[in-house]
């Protein structure tokens, strides 16, 4: 197991762009081809979310467009990883991993700064447009030569950690593309326990783990934030 440094005290924090206004990358279209949509089959709550020491009964289904391989996506809260990105992970402490099913897989082309779904006349953004392209039709993966695995990687919940830690430094947080800021907490001990925790609707990741994975994080869909602790 790799232990985080306990005297670095850099930290990011990793953000799921969802505001696409003035976006001109992405919309709701590359947005949902992109993280595609997660179901847990059997589960009373439909947005279920695990985490650390949750009992995991209902592991997640996915759909998913395969015009591209990502290697690190989130339909969800929690992020959906392939092999090569889970291994790395792997060598962290305090972090679990749940495989996921490929329920369906579709084909569909789609390109950053590319907004011609718009001329389509079926096409419909009326916030379920996306949903139903990836939904609708036969299941593809006939097409697909390599169907990658993809994993459910499981950090701490920070509000159900913190009260095992003492000092903790308050920051504010702001996400130039989202147009927002996020009030955060955090401390040295805390990162190095639990490199990779959720919180108030973004993930805290601790340097060590982020220098290893960040090749694997597309910049387009996910906004990051770098900070002292």
């Amino acid at each position: 197991m790799i232990h985080a440094k306990y005297n670095t005290m850099r930290i990011h924090v990793l953000h799921k762009i969802t505001f696409f206004l003035g976006n001109k990358s992405i919309d709701t279209f590359h947005y949902t081809m992109f993280h595609g949509l997660e179901t847990r089959p059997g589960c009373s709550e439909s947005y279920k979310t695990y985490f650390l020491d949750d009992i995991i009964e209902h592991p997640l289904h996915l759909t998913l467009d395969l015009y591209r391989i990502n290697p690190i996506i989130q339909p969800g809260v929690n992020l959906l990883v392939i092999e090569p990105v889970k291994k790395i992970i792997t060598q962290f402490e305090n972090i679990s991993f749940l495989p996921v099913t490929l329920s369906k897989v579709k084909v569909i082309p789609y390109r950053e700064g590319d907004f011609s779904h718009w001329d389509n006349p079926d096409y419909q953004d009326d916030g379920e447009g996306p949903d139903r392209l990836l939904l609708a039709g036969r299941d593809e993966r006939k097409r697909i030569p390599f169907l990658p695995q993809y994993t459910e990687v499981i950090g701490a919940n920070s509000e159900r950690v913190k009260k095992r830690f003492k000092a903790m430094n308050n920051f504010n947080v702001e996400f130039k593309a989202s147009k927002k800021n996020i009030d955060i907490f955090a401390s040295p001990e805390l990162v190095k326990t639990y490199p990779l925790q959720w919180q108030n609707g973004v993930f805290i990741v601790h340097d060590s783990l982020f220098q290893a994975i960040q090749e694997f994080i597309n910049p387009t869909y996910f906004e990051i934030c770098s900070l002292e602790c």
